[in-house]
């Protein structure tokens, strides 16, 4: 995958696949549905040879718990975070 979106803005950036956080409805909390899809999300990015910037609280939270995916994750450092708001603008 070349693309990646965020929910919130509904916009897209190509290439490096982020992780931006979304709307989860009231009546799907406590399902896991979350976790399985960011699980999900991280298996795609390692499948296609991608990396991953957490910039979500929850996928840097999920991340902390699953070092199993250190491999595939930069750090959301200062500059990658001004990348970001570069290519959302």
């Amino acid at each position: 995958m070349n693309i990646r979106c965020d929910a919130a803005s509904r916009r897209c950036l190509p290439s490096r696949p982020l992780a931006f956080s979304g709307d989860q409805a009231e009546q799907f909390a406590g399902r896991g549905l979350a976790s399985r899809l960011v699980r999900e999300a991280l298996d795609d990015v390692r499948r296609t040879g991608k990396r991953i910037v957490p910039v979500c609280p929850y996928v840097k939270g999920f991340l902390e718990k699953h070092e199993e995916f250190a491999d595939i994750t930069d750090p959301a450092t200062p500059d990658a975070v001004q990348w970001i708001e570069a290519q959302l603008e």
